[in-house]
């Protein structure tokens, strides 16, 4: 969703004193590594979540000698923040004051070559255990934090999503599941770790009548943590600068989420588990397009009967393309490559430059990896497959721009708006769904 950060949600507006109260202090200092915006203080100096995980991996690398990419130890970052030259950030990082006594080691994955397996088991579970707070008892996310908003009578929340922003970024850059895969094609990673997320579906599901507030920050919170997870699935992901990692992850992780939950509806229809007039919601429900109400508190001042037509079910949920779907009944392979083709799709576009040229690159390994895939599995006539595939892609887009369109009239009239603690997180937002 199209996003813009309102005045309510600046540090120099007074009228949230909640923010004080709450201790959130809204930084705007930049990272001393890269010049890019900041984070916090991570082993001692002021910096960004990439800089801070690159400094933690090369902590615990193997390699004790760098070499200069230009062989002067001059190298510096691009206007964009990113650096090319290992040896020369790192070098930065010292120089910050990033200092490796400050990491804590009971929160790396390599902490198992240091603390004893007795430890490790007992930091792990502890590490893992949910806190019987309200917000878990009640099945509320706990990453998500919704902050009273004083700036007008009856204003939205603002939303803080710092933790949860935090939780993803780590996921994508310290993959903790490290797979044996030999020799699999990168669309074959994705595609088994799609099929891991979508593992936990159940057939026998509720059929929920009511979203609240609660849900909707619950799949944003499992849309988000789910994308990073996925994306590190691939090591040609996995070899890319942090920070091309952490813009792919912001753009494309609400229309990830919106794709998983259409291959998961696909599936169960064919199964015979989910309606023509059903969406599954979640691993263990589903909704009807005609007897559903939704909570729009957190997005906008009015109801949901007000703001149908920014609802109208075959825009929302892409039921057109969902019924493609069913139609063509894709292999997993398939479905991944189409999840693929639409996401790095728009990163690309949205991005342009080195990213657009990257994520053309990626499509191209993966396009080369379905045709492989094709032969190798002797399909006849895939090129009627593809085409198949291309007309949900292309249903998918056409609904997506009717969505834009809608939500730019939203905009102008305020009529959808959602503010964020700290602007930096409206970006996350800025792809609209």
């Amino acid at each position: 969703m199209d996003r813009t950060c309102s005045p309510s949600s600046s540090s120099q507006n007074n009228s949230l004193p909640s923010l004080v109260e709450l201790g959130i202090s809204l930084i705007h200092e930049k990272c001393r590594v890269c010049d890019q915006p900041g984070h916090g203080f991570h082993f001692g100096a002021f910096t960004c979540r990439a800089c801070s995980a690159f400094f933690r991996r090369a902590h615990f690398s193997l390699v004790t000698e760098r070499k200069c990419r230009l062989s002067n130890g001059r190298c510096v970052p691009t206007k964009g923040g990113r650096w090319f030259c290992k040896k020369c950030r790192l070098a930065k990082c010292s120089e910050a004051g990033m200092n490796s006594r400050n990491i804590q080691y009971d929160r790396d994955a390599n902490k198992t070559s240091l603390l004893s397996s007795t430890n490790v088991n007992r930091n792990m579970k502890n590490k893992n255990a949910i806190p019987n707070t309200v917000e878990s008892l009640l099945g509320i996310s706990n990453l998500i934090i919704l902050l009273e908003n004083r700036s007008e009578p009856n204003a939205c929340p603002v939303v803080d999503i710092s933790l949860l922003v935090d939780k993803a970024t780590n996921y994508i850059l310290n993959p903790v599941l490290i797979r044996k895969d030999g020799d699999m094609s990168n669309l074959e990673q994705l595609s088994l770790g799609l099929q891991d997320i979508q593992s936990s579906q159940k057939e026998n599901v509720l059929e929920k009548k009511f979203i609240t507030i609660a849900d909707h920050m619950k799949q944003f919170e499992k849309a988000m943590c789910a994308t990073a997870k996925w994306l590190a699935c691939s090591k040609k992901i996995q070899s890319f600068d942090d920070d091309v990692k952490i813009k792919i992850l912001r753009t494309v992780w609400f229309n990830w989420g919106r794709l998983e939950h259409m291959t998961a509806t696909a599936k169960m229809r064919i199964r015979g588990s989910c309606g023509k007039e059903q969406l599954m919601f979640s691993s263990d429900t589903k909704l009807n397009f005609g007897n559903v109400h939704i909570d729009l508190s957190c997005f906008s001042k009015y109801s949901f009967e007000q703001m149908r037509y920014f609802f109208s079910p075959n825009e929302v949920y892409y039921d057109e393309a969902i019924s493609k779907m069913v139609e063509m009944q894709p292999s997993d392979i398939e479905l991944t490559y189409l999840i693929c083709a639409i996401c790095f799709h728009i990163t690309g576009k949205h991005f342009g430059g080195d990213i657009e040229e990257e994520m053309g690159h990626l499509q191209d390994v993966l396009a080369s990896d379905l045709h492989d895939y094709y032969c190798k599995n002797n399909f006849p006539m895939y090129l009627l497959r593809l085409k198949q595939l291309l007309k949900i892609k292309d249903t998918f887009v056409k609904l997506r721009n009717i969505r834009l369109e809608k939500y730019e009239i939203g905009g102008v009239f305020k009529v959808i708006n959602m503010e964020f603690s700290q602007c930096t997180h409206q970006e996350y937002f800025h792809v609209p769904c």
